[in-house]
């Protein structure tokens, strides 16, 4: 798991991953997330239309998860359903 969230180094454009937990139990957030689709940062939209892992940098990547954390159900389970990682050195 990330640690909290602060202050990115904005040089990392495009060398991270939003991807979807499949193991996380999370039905309250999906339903909450694709009520409030409409605004939600475009990664999450994209996951939302059935992408399962989404490329950004640093500065979308706190966007998505602060809009997702807003969302009731994102602490249903111990796995959060959305998670962000640095993308591997063979796909930067």
């Amino acid at each position: 798991m990330l640690p909290p969230l602060g202050p990115l180094d904005r040089s990392l454009a495009f060398l991270l991953r939003l991807r979807v937990c499949p193991r996380a139990n999370a039905p309250r957030w999906w339903a909450a997330a694709r009520r409030a689709a409409g605004t939600a940062p475009q990664s999450v939209r994209l996951i939302l239309t059935g992408r399962s892992r989404v490329e950004l940098d640093a500065e979308q990547a706190t966007e998505a998860l602060s809009w997702a954390r807003s969302l009731d159900g994102w602490d249903q389970d111990r796995l959060a359903p959305l998670w962000v990682y640095p993308a591997a050195p063979a796909e930067r």
